[in-house]
């Protein structure tokens, strides 16, 4: 009876230790999946905003030079 109970406590701790494994890797996969569902549309609209903003700048130095060749045109 004794050498069952131990081989019983054993398994008893290798469900528990394998459950807490199994616990802790779908909390860790659905932080990742929450992360990627919030990181990825940030970094998307980031991406839109930089290109808007480097679009603009690149259009004022284009008005920027064509001004300029006016003015030296017109002395």
């Amino acid at each position: 009876m004794v050498v069952i109970a131990r081989g019983l406590k054993g398994w008893i701790l290798a469900v528990v230790i394998l459950v807490a494994v199994l616990i802790f890797l779908a909390i860790a996969f659905f932080a990742i999946a929450f992360g990627f569902l919030v990181i990825f549309p940030i970094l998307i609209i980031l991406g839109i905003l930089s290109y808007i903003f480097r679009r603009r700048k690149q259009k004022e130095k284009k008005e920027k030079k064509i001004i300029d060749v006016d003015y030296q045109v017109k002395e």
